[in-house]
């Protein structure tokens, strides 16, 4: 338990910030097929969102599938669960399955930007950032070197959001592309006055 004298030097929340939201957590596994129908009963929903291997298409997801449970979705923000499916993925006890990482969502490009800038500040570096299409994340490892990315819409509604998901660049690459984190801040934070 921590002393109450040490609790009042923990820094509050930064008012001028909104506070971020767990966007998703995905899942590795070896047992994509498996996992899926055993998370289809457990959440009682399908997923709203699946990708499959299909190079005679172009189609060419970074894994061999995945999937995407959507639990809640209220724009900007949304949760969902997701999985990856990574064969030759070992036992779980191995650390090779399992989380694969989490994401923290933000209200906006503006929010994440100020973020990373913050962020950069105390030296904290992400090591990829994505325009992943509905979304831009930033990834981040911590300490015990586990993914966070954080992440904002790149819409203004949940219907382009979801209309985003059924885009044919968006079936062909669902990863996305590299943005660099510098020039994309320049272009979607404004400067304080």
């Amino acid at each position: 338990m921590i002393p109450a004298n040490e609790l009042r030097e923990v820094p509050v929340a930064d008012p001028a910030l909104p506070p971020m939201r767990i966007g998703e957590i995905v899942l590795r596994t070896p047992r994509y097929v498996e996992m899926k129908a055993w998370y289809r009963k457990m959440l009682g929903i399908d997923p709203f969102v699946e990708h499959v291997r299909d190079e005679a298409n172009g189609v060419n997801p970074p894994f061999a599938q995945m999937c995407f449970f959507q639990l809640f979705f209220e724009h900007p923000y949304q949760e969902m669960l997701v999985l990856f499916d990574i064969p030759g993925t070992l036992d779980r006890t191995t650390g090779d399955s399992g989380l694969h990482h989490m994401q923290l969502r933000n209200a906006s490009p503006a929010v994440l930007c100020e973020r990373y800038r913050r962020l950069r500040r105390d030296g904290i570096m992400p090591h990829r950032a994505m325009d992943h299409g509905p979304s831009t994340s930033f990834y981040y490892r911590d300490p015990d070197q586990n993914v966070v990315e954080i992440a904002a819409s790149n819409f203004r509604t949940s219907e382009q959001v979801l209309a985003s998901f059924g885009t044919e660049s968006y079936s062909r690459n669902p990863a996305g592309s590299v943005v660099d984190p510098e020039e994309y801040s320049r272009r979607h934070l404004t400067p304080a006055v």
